[in-house]
């Protein structure tokens, strides 16, 4: 249970951002998912260890905002594969320990969590009126009493072991929901095979991939994907984390990427704070 549980450790961070990119910015759900779970498998082959795979926050955010089409977040990965992949050309160890001191890897560790903190009290405090049915309850007082719910579910769990808290959450948000909208939308549910958009990525708009989408990416990704996990993986794993190098993560980013863009996915990262989410819910493997 333990290992299932933290299999969906870092769902919070993964799952709001590829929905987003799938209903806003129109990309192919199947290219999106399967390169995903392929670089995870690969990934959990490979280090032996439950390396996250996320999307690129600050890219994937300001592609939704922004409402970047499908084929320019496809070239930003494959110029994100590219940049990793000659990256891990080089011996990296002694420019990162130069650059990314163990200061700036807390500094962004912090600052990554800071930023979580931030996007989910926005959404906890953001007004969606006519969005759900809440009897009566103003939205931000309904939102606290299902944040205190949550926080009773993962604290009961973690104290008593009985049940893997991710799962109890998951199961709880689905069947709020489905209570709150009357389980309509499930009519709606249509299943059928969606094709993987197999492209070369030269169908989006260069500059915007460039300049607006992946410079602010790169510096971020350096430091949290590369350095900021190394130094968690080996926190918590120890001495099983001797896979977990800045060349192997540099390779893993570079090759993954490369692959995603091939298919029409989305710009791929690993990351420390996904790292942390897998182990405290019980992945150890």
């Amino acid at each position: 249970w333990r290992e299932i549980a933290g299999s969906f450790g870092d769902l919070a961070t993964f799952l709001p951002l590829a929905v987003g990119l799938i209903t806003v910015n129109g990309m192919n759900p199947t290219s999106l998912f399967l390169s995903a779970g392929a670089m995870y498998i690969a990934a959990g082959l490979f280090f032996r260890l439950p390396i996250p795979v996320q999307p690129l926050k600050a890219t994937s955010a300001i592609a939704i905002a922004i409402g970047a089409s499908p084929g320019t977040i496809s070239m930003v990965a494959f110029l994100m594969g590219c940049i990793f992949f000659l990256a891990s050309l080089f011996n990296l160890n002694g420019s990162f320990r130069k650059i990314f001191s163990r200061p700036i890897v807390r500094g962004v560790q912090l600052g990554l969590g800071i930023l979580l903190v931030k996007g989910g009290m926005n959404a906890l405090l953001a007004q969606h009126p006519g969005d759900l049915s809440t009897a009566g309850v103003p939205p931000v007082l309904f939102g606290i009493v299902i944040g205190f719910f949550v926080a009773a579910i993962i604290l009961f769990s973690k104290k008593d072991r009985v049940y893997p808290s991710v799962l109890a959450v998951l199961a709880f948000g689905l069947l709020l929901g489905g209570l709150l909208s009357s389980f309509q939308p499930l009519s709606a549910i249509r299943l059928r095979w969606v094709r993987p958009d197999w492209m070369f990525p030269t169908h989006g708009d260069l500059s915007v991939a460039l300049f607006v989408l992946l410079l602010p990416q790169v510096p971020l990704t350096f430091a949290n994907s590369i350095a900021a996990t190394t130094d968690t993986a080996r926190k918590y794993y120890g001495g099983d984390a001797f896979r977990v190098t800045h060349r192997n993560l540099a390779v893993s980013l570079g090759i993954g990427n490369l692959l995603s863009s091939l298919i029409g996915g989305m710009p791929v990262c690993h990351g420390s704070g996904g790292v942390t989410a897998h182990y405290l819910f019980g992945a150890r493997t």
